[in-house]
């Protein structure tokens, strides 16, 4: 988790924009996604990462605004 909070940038999401939540709401609603909904451990193995980010991959259409997508969320 401490890995992916010094990468994850959630300042371009919408409800961090216009104030509804804080970076650390919105941090740990994202961690939520990797996990089944009651067996958070607080931790993202390799794994859980690839996958969600594969569904997420196959969803878009279009391979430079998922490029774009991962270097806006994830500060590279």
């Amino acid at each position: 988790v401490h890995d992916l909070k010094g990468v994850y940038n959630c300042k371009h999401h919408p409800k961090f924009i216009n104030g509804e939540k804080t970076e650390d709401e919105l941090f740990y609603e994202f961690l939520k996604t990797f996990q089944p909904e009651n067996d958070y451990d607080d931790k993202v193995t390799l794994d859980e990462f690839l996958n969600y980010y594969s569904g997420v991959s196959a969803s878009i259409d279009n391979d430079a605004y998922f490029d774009l997508m991962m270097r806006n969320a994830f500060k590279l």
